[in-house]
This record gives C-alpha cells, structure tokens and sequence, in this order.
C-alpha cells in the first residue's frame, strides 16, 4: 500500500522584476558538467511574448524574429533568489542551465553572449524577461555569467548576437559529415515524456537519511518533490521522486545538477502501473 508522505512545491514568479539581494550556489559546482546549449527550431510560443507590455511603467515591444539581432552593452545575472520560480513562458527557471532572461527577443531564441573583457563566449537560450534596468542588455543565468567568468563581478560588457538555428543544424551536420572523429555528437531530439512520469532519486528504509536525501533535494531542484510510503515485510520503504516531468530537457539538467552534487542522476518511473523506465 501507497500513501503520499509530503509534496514540497516551490513555483513562484520570474525574472529580475525588483533589485534585492542575489547569490550563486552555495556548493562548488564543475561548470565543465554543464551541458552546451546546441540550438533547434522551435515555434514561438504564446507565453511572454505579448506585444506590446509594460513593466515598472516602461512598455516594451517584442521583436518578431531574432534573425540578425546584434546588441553591445552590459549584462548581469540571476541566481538562487530566482531558481525554481517559472520564466516569462512558463518554464521552470533553472540557475544551473544557461539560459538568458531579454527584454525584446522573442521567446525561445538563441544567441551567442560574448564577454568584450576576455573573449569567452557561450550559445544561451532566452526563456525569460529581463533585465529592466537600462544600463543593461541581458540577464544570464549564474551558469552563463560563471563561464563567461564574471559571476563574481556581477555586470560584464558584452556582445550578443543571435542564432539562426536552422543554419546552426546545417552547419553542425556539414561539420560531422566532414570531419565526425573530432565533432560531438549532437544529443538526441528533445521529446515529451508523459504526464506520469517522475524522476526516482532513491528509495530508503532510514526516516534520518530520508531527511537528509530532503535537505538536499529541497534547495538545489526546486521542483515538487514526493515521498511515497510503502509497507513492505521489511518494514516501510520511502521512495523520493520528483516530477512530474514533461520534457527530457527538464530531465537532462536536473540528472545533471544531482550528479554535480555528488547524487546519484536517479531513473525516471511512471506511476498508474506503466512499467517503461529510462
């Protein structure tokens, strides 16, 4: 027999809104874990990107493409003040994934955000609002703004400059055509998962390590944990699962935040008796 021990869910607003106190995560983190941003065809979705809106009095317009879009300016970051909280189009804001928060852009759009102090420069995803201060141009999330290596300054001047990402995949596949021992290999199309999917972290008999594993767990996804209490003839068996989980996007970075935290990425279960495991 199941019954459910606790639901913890932690969704709240978006990006940078109002100016209050930030930080990075609170663990050492291998940025080198994270994974590239490879950009696909997407359609532009119908969350955040209403045209014209207004924010703190100031209306903006949202561009309808991002083809040939070029900025110069300053940009800042967002971290754990807004991790777990949802983004401009409804996703699950994610500090450790590099994403971009624009105030114009449409909704999803790649660019490529150089830092002018050091030449770094990395491809980000923009899913959210932001930043509305105007002195800056773009609000990366702390991963972002931690390869670029200004995380602990906290503004960096930069270049950003858009990606066609149909063009990105013609060029990706004529570079593995020609060269395909020195190029990664691209991951696998993002498909959905169903809505009964869930993300199992760990199944354990120990009430004290269950509050441990939750300690854990709680900061570092903010997404709806659940613990689910089974008898069994060796006594209860906890089984902490998070979910559920829709995209395997959203379930490649939280494998990966958990494997950068020393956990173990976990195995995806569906409830309702499906039997399917990935």
């Amino acid at each position: 027999m199941k019954r459910l021990l606790g639901i913890a869910l932690f969704l709240a607003g978006c990006s940078s809104l109002i100016e209050q106190r930030d930080s990075g995560p609170v663990t050492s983190i291998d940025l080198e874990a994270i994974p590239e941003v490879i950009p696909r065809v997407e359609p532009i979705t119908a969350a955040g990107n209403k045209s014209p809106y207004t924010v703190l009095g100031v209306t903006y317009l949202v561009l309808p493409e991002a083809q040939g879009y070029t900025e110069r300016g300053l940009a800042s970051w967002y971290g754990s003040k807004f991790h777990g909280r949802l983004t401009s189009n409804g996703e699950v804001y994610n500090m450790y994934a590099l994403t971009a928060a624009h105030r114009s852009l449409p909704i999803p759009a790649y660019v490529k955000v150089r830092n002018l102090q050091n030449d770094r420069e990395i491809i980000v995803r923009v899913n959210d609002r932001g930043p509305f201060h105007a002195d800056r141009i773009i609000d990366l999330s702390w991963a972002a703004a931690a390869k670029l290596g200004f995380a602990e300054e906290g503004l960096a001047p930069v270049e950003i400059v858009a990606i066609d990402p149909a063009q990105y995949q013609v060029a990706l596949a004529g570079a593995s055509r020609q060269a395909p021992q020195l190029q990664p290999q691209a991951p696998a199309p993002l498909t959905d998962l169903s809505d009964n999917a869930y993300l199992q972290v760990a199944a354990l008999r120990d009430q004290d390590s269950l509050s441990k594993l939750l300690d854990t767990l709680i900061p570092l996804l903010r997404q709806p944990i659940e613990v689910l209490n089974e008898d069994t003839d060796m006594g209860v068996l906890y089984r902490v699962q998070v979910g559920p989980i829709r995209e395997r996007s959203e379930l490649n970075l939280m494998q990966t935040m958990l494997e950068m935290s020393g956990l173990s990425p976990g195995f995806v279960v569906y409830r309702e008796g499906c039997s399917q495991s990935c």
